[in-house]
């Protein structure tokens, strides 16, 4: 099987030395192109940056959402979870996506996954069957916080109820589409 060949624009821009040597070692660092890292920055930039920052995220250590999650009492950060999950997705969805539906769903959870670290995401499907396993390294906390938001995103965006199995460092969702 062969792969499509991406079309490709060439642009010349003029950038400051300084950024021009930064990006010489970064890339080298990363066994990569000046050219194939700078195209991954501007993905990058189109597919989260753009509209993570109007959205209003920011950037925290694993070490700080840890302390914040485990000072939290455990009734409150379920119900916590499940409130966030009834609303903000849904505004996310239609301030990226501007539709709701499952493609709306499982996009914007592979971009949260991808470019905000929350975990490491894997997606099977069988027919109308959806298994989302989510891993990470934060611990049953991030687990449960997770995995009720994504739950109640599910319930209010696509009106079906996934089954939720929690663990130290994975969430598993498991749901039937009509």
């Amino acid at each position: 099987m062969t792969k499509k060949r991406e079309q490709t624009t060439l642009r010349t821009v003029r950038i400051p030395q300084e950024l021009d040597n930064a990006l010489e070692t970064i890339s080298k660092e990363r066994g990569l192109s000046v050219n194939s890292f700078v195209s991954m920055l501007l993905k990058k930039y189109v597919e989260w940056d753009k509209y993570a920052d109007r959205f209003g995220y920011i950037t925290l250590t694993r070490e700080s959402l840890r302390r914040i999650l485990n000072a939290t009492d455990d009734n409150k950060l379920i119900e916590s979870a499940q409130d966030y999950g009834s609303t903000v997705p849904k505004e996310f969805l239609m301030f990226w996506f501007k539709e709701l539906n499952i493609d709306s769903v499982l996009t914007a959870l592979s971009l949260r996954c991808k470019y905000a670290n929350v975990a490491e995401y894997e997606l099977k499907i069988d027919g109308s069957n959806y298994i989302i396993i989510l891993h990470h390294d934060l611990g049953i906390r991030w687990s449960e916080f997770f995995g009720y938001t994504l739950q109640q995103e599910i319930k209010i965006v696509l009106q079906v109820l996934a089954r939720l199995e929690i663990s130290r460092n994975s969430v598993v969702l498991k749901f039937d589409l009509p």
